[in-house]
C-alpha cells in the first residue's frame, strides 16, 4: 500500500497544478456587462522610444530625441529649437503608454469621427520605436465615465480610454524643456564666492569633500553646507520662464542684486544673480545669458548662506585618548585631575577613567548652534571670565579652556580661551562638567546639633534617684500610693513642678514664674515648666517626724 500511495500523491499533485494553470491562463476573460474585450493600444517603455512628436493646432510641432548616455535614456528637445529636455516630464508622458488598453470599442470601423472630436485639428502624438511609429489621436472627453475618445492611426475603430492619457497630449515647449538653470557639470568646482547683501564669503575646495573659508577670514568650513551650496545651485529649477531676452529696463532688480553666487572650476565660471522678489517668487538669471527666470523664494533661501552658516560648527579639536590633565574651576575651588595608569586621581581621590573621558566626549560632540558677537558676552553672563566656572582639557600638544556663562535649560553660552566670540552650544558639556565637579568636591562632615536656646536650664537628677526637698513639720506628708514605684527614664529630667524648689515649695504647690523666661507671653508658664517628663515621677517617700530624724 505504501508503494502505491506515493505515485498516487504525485499524480494528484500534477492534476491540481494543471487545473490551476488551466483556470488562470487558458480560460477566456469574462467581460463585465456593458463592456467588450480590451484592446491593447500601446505597450512601450522609455527605452523603446527613439523620438516623440507632438502636433497641436496653433503651435509649432515639438520633437524630442532619445540620445542614450552611459546605457540610460537621455532626451533632448530638437524642435522647434534645440534645448535640454525635462527627463522627468518626458518619462511621465511615456509611462501613459507602457500598458495602454481600451475600455470600450465605440465603433469598429468609423467613417466619420468628427462627432467624437477626432479630426485634422485634434492633438496627435507619435512615438517612434525600433519596430516603427505609433501614432495616436486624442478626441473629446466622454460625457460619462471619466474617459476620452481615442483613435490609433491605421485602425478605423474609435475607442474609449482612461482620461489620464489626456495629459500626455497637452504639452508645450516650456513643459518639455529642462527646468534646470545650469545643465553643466559641477564636478570640478574648486571655489565658491557668495555675496549676500554687504557680506561676502569665499570658500576653497580641498581634498575630497573638504572645504575651507578663505575670506573674510580663514576658518574651517562646514563640508555639508559647502557641498549643499554647490549642489543647490546645480539643481535649482525654475518655477516659470519669464523672458528669453534681456529687459530694456532694470525691471527685475538685477542692477542691485539681493544675492549672487559665483562658482569657479576647470570648465569655467558659473554665476547666478538674484533680483527682486514678487509674491512667492524671485527673479533670477545667469550672468552669461539674457534669459530671465522665476524661482520659488523657499528654493532660493536654501542657497542664501552667510559666514556663520558656512563655517564649521565643531569646537576646536583635541585627542580625547591623549589627555594629560584636566582642570575644573567652580566657585572658589580648583580641582586638578591627573591620569594614573587606568584611572585618574584628584589628590588622594581615585576616579574612573570613563568619568573623565565622558567630559572630553561631551566637549567634542558639541556643535555650535549660534555664533554671537564678542560684544554680547555681558548679556550671556561672560563679562568677567575670572568669575565664571571653567574647565581646561590638556594634552601634550594642545589645551582647550572653556568658560561657562548663562544657560536656558537646553543651551549654554561659552567662550573659548583665545577666541573673541560667544558660542551657544547644547548644555551637555556643562552637565558633564558639573557631574565631575560634584564627584571630586569633598563632602562636608556633619556637626552635632546645637542645644535649643531661649529656655530655662533643667537640672537632671542622678540616674535612678529622686531627691526630695525638706517638708515642714506642720505639713503632714500624705502616704504614698500602695502601687509600685516605676523607675524614671534615664534620659528624663524631673519637672520643676514635681521637685521642691529651692525656696522650700512642697511638691504639688504652684511654682513661681521663672524670671529667665522673658520671652514667654504674660501669664504663661516658663518653657522649662511646660516640658512633660518621659515617665511619671513617683512622690517621695514619707519622711519621719523631726524627733525621728538622724542627728
Amino acid at each position: 500500500m505504501k508503494k502505491r500511495a506515493f505515485p498516487t500523491a504525485i499524480v494528484v499533485l500534477i492534476f491540481v497544478l494543471l487545473l490551476i494553470y488551466a483556470n488562470k491562463y487558458e480560460v477566456e476573460e469574462k467581460i463585465e456587462p456593458g463592456k467588450d474585450r480590451p484592446v491593447q493600444m500601446a505597450r512601450v517603455t522609455a527605452a523603446d522610444v527613439r523620438a516623440a512628436v507632438w502636433k497641436t493646432p496653433g503651435q509649432p510641432d515639438l520633437r524630442i530625441e532619445n540620445r542614450p548616455e552611459a546605457g540610460s535614456s537621455k532626451f533632448r528637445l530638437t524642435a522647434p529649437r534645440a534645448l535640454p529636455a525635462d527627463e522627468e516630464e518626458i518619462n511621465g508622458v511615456l509611462r501613459s503608454f507602457e500598458d495602454l488598453k481600451s475600455e470600450f470599442t465605440i465603433i469598429a470601423a468609423a467613417t466619420d469621427t468628427a462627432a467624437f472630436g477626432i479630426g485634422s485639428g485634434s492633438p496627435r502624438l507619435t512615438l517612434e520605436t525600433a519596430t516603427g511609429p505609433l501614432s495616436f489621436i486624442l478626441g473629446d472627453p466622454s460625457p460619462v465615465g471619466g474617459s476620452v475618445y481615442f483613435q490609433k492611426e491605421g485602425d478605423p475603430a474609435v475607442y474609449l480610454v482612461p482620461s489620464f492619457v489626456t495629459a500626455a497630449f497637452r504639452k508645450g515647449e516650456n513643459d518639455l524643456r529642462s527646468k534646470l538653470i545650469f545643465e553643466e557639470s559641477f564636478d570640478d568646482i574648486a571655489s565658491v564666492a557668495v555675496f549676500l547683501g554687504s557680506e561676502s564669503v569665499t570658500l576653497a575646495r580641498g581634498k575630497g569633500i573638504d572645504w575651507s573659508i578663505t575670506a573674510p577670514r580663514t576658518l574651517p568650513a562646514d563640508a555639508i553646507e559647502a557641498a549643499g551650496l554647490v549642489t543647490g545651485v546645480r539643481t535649482l529649477k525654475v518655477s516659470r520662464f519669464v523672458s528669453e531676452t534681456a529687459p530694456e529696463k532694470d525691471d527685475y532688480g538685477f542692477g542691485k542684486p539681493s544675492f549672487r553666487v559665483v562658482l569657479q572650476g576647470a570648465s569655467g565660471s558659473f554665476e547666478l544673480i538674484a533680483g527682486r522678489s514678487e509674491g512667492s517668487e524671485v527673479y533670477v538669471k545667469r550672468a552669461d545669458g539674457p534669459a530671465v527666470f522665476a524661482v520659488t523664494g523657499t528654493a532660493l533661501d536654501l542657497l542664501r548662506k552667510d559666514l556663520n552658516k558656512l563655517r564649521a560648527k565643531e569646537l576646536p579639536r583635541l585627542d580625547e585618548n591623549a589627555l594629560t590633565g584636566v582642570v575644573l574651576q567652580s566657585g572658589t575651588s580648583t580641582f586638578r585631575l591627573e591620569p594614573a595608569s587606568d584611572s585618574w586621581h584628584c589628590g588622594e581621590q581615585k576616579l574612573e577613567a570613563g568619568r573623565v573621558k565622558a567630559l572630553a566626549q561631551a566637549y567634542l560632540t558639541n556643535h555650535v548652534k549660534t555664533f554671537l558677537p564678542w560684544e554680547s558676552r555681558g548679556e550671556e553672563g561672560l563679562a568677567d571670565l575670572n568669575g565664571c566656572p571653567w574647565m581646561e582639557l590638556q594634552t601634550a600638544s594642545v589645551s582647550r579652556k572653556v568658560y561657562f556663562g548663562k544657560g536656558n535649560g537646553t543651551e549654554i553660552a561659552i567662550v573659548l580661551d583665545g577666541e573673541k566670540e560667544v558660542f551657544l552650544v547644547p548644555i551637555q558639556t556643562f552637565d558633564a562638567f558639573k557631574t565631575l565637579v560634584d564627584l571630586v568636591t569633598p563632602k562636608p562632615v556633619p556637626t552635632p546639633a546645637a542645644p535649643v536656646t531661649g529656655s530655662d536650664p533643667v537640672s537632671v537628677a542622678p540616674k535612678g534617684t529622686v531627691t526630695p526637698g525638706p517638708v515642714p513639720e506642720s505639713s503632714p506628708v500624705p502616704s504614698p500610693n500602695p502601687s509600685p514605684i516605676p523607675s524614671p527614664a534615664p534620659s528624663a529630667a524631673p519637672s520643676p513642678s514635681a521637685a521642691p524648689s529651692a525656696s522650700g515649695t512642697p511638691p504639688g504647690a504652684p511654682a513661681a514664674p521663672s524670671p529667665a523666661a522673658g520671652s514667654a507671653a504674660p501669664g504663661a508658664a516658663p518653657a522649662a515648666a511646660r516640658e512633660t517628663p518621659a515617665h511619671p515621677v513617683a512622690p517621695a517617700p514619707a519622711l519621719a517626724t523631726s524627733s525621728s530624724s538622724p542627728n
